[in-house]
């Protein structure tokens, strides 16, 4: 790995419906994010010409993997990410508490945690934490309820964690190969879709759920940011419960940490 000068491989799968603004503006002020947080580092923007999620996050392995990178950034088009940075006194930029924390544990998956498209059945204006900690007896992962998760700050270790907006060391998928060498797996997919019956019609949980548990198998530590939130953009759209970040308000909040 290439510690004076990382390159972070920003993947970007291409959205179905449409691109959203913030993520543009995010990706805009990234090269001056990046190169204030890690002063000579170097990044390159790659978007995955595919609706299909699933072979998109494949993809951008194999292709930072090409790119010989030290880092894969995947950011989803309907992410906001940063939402929450200048309005509340406590939140973080999201690459600059990635980048300390990476300090501390070099190979860990970190990621921003959001809040779910689709409303609970207590109603529109209760959104699930995409966030699981680890269940008792037959029950594998138990979701973070919402207000369990709003009181929550800073760095925290979790199950799984979906991959919207998550930064992984190349050195966890080396680590997840030599896991499922010594298993007698051979190729396994780094992201995949588990079923619970064989014609594929009742999913048991998604890629991003399916990456996280393979990592907590090959002893890789995963961590959610809950001071560096990221919204969703149907959610912020629905009930504006997401402030929508700026150019301005970046360059603002980011000098003024600096400082």
């Amino acid at each position: 790995m290439n510690t004076d000068s990382p390159l972070f491989h920003v993947g970007r799968p291409t959205g179905y419906h449409q691109e959203y603004t913030e993520v543009g503006v995010w990706q805009a002020y990234l090269s001056f994010e990046l190169r204030r947080v890690c002063h000579k580092a170097r990044f390159t923007i790659d978007t995955v010409d595919t609706a299909r999620i699933l072979l998109a996050r494949n993809q951008l392995v194999r292709r930072a993997r090409l790119n010989r990178a030290d880092y894969l950034l995947m950011i989803d088009p309907d992410m906001i990410p940063d939402c929450r940075l200048g309005y509340w006194p406590e939140a973080e930029s999201f690459m600059e508490s990635s980048w300390r924390k990476l300090q501390e544990c070099p190979r860990c998956v970190l990621a921003a945690p959001c809040r779910g498209a689709g409303p609970t059945h207590d109603g529109p204006q209760r959104w699930r934490v995409h966030v699981f900690q680890k269940g008792e007896g037959e029950e594998t992962l138990i979701r973070m309820e919402s207000q369990d998760a709003a009181m929550l700050r800073g760095w925290q270790e979790v199950e799984a964690i979906g991959s919207g907006m998550m930064l992984i060391p190349m050195a966890v998928f080396n680590r997840l190969d030599e896991d499922a060498e010594q298993r007698g797996l051979g190729v396994v997919p780094y992201f995949d879709d588990v079923y619970e019956d064989q014609a594929k019609t009742e999913i048991s949980y998604t890629q991003d759920i399916y990456f996280c548990l393979r990592c907590r198998k090959a002893g890789i530590p995963i961590y959610a940011n809950f001071s560096a939130w990221a919204g969703h953009w149907q959610r912020a759209r629905d009930d504006g419960a997401w402030p929508l970040p700026t150019m301005e308000m970046y360059q603002q909040v980011l000098v003024a940490q600096s400082q």
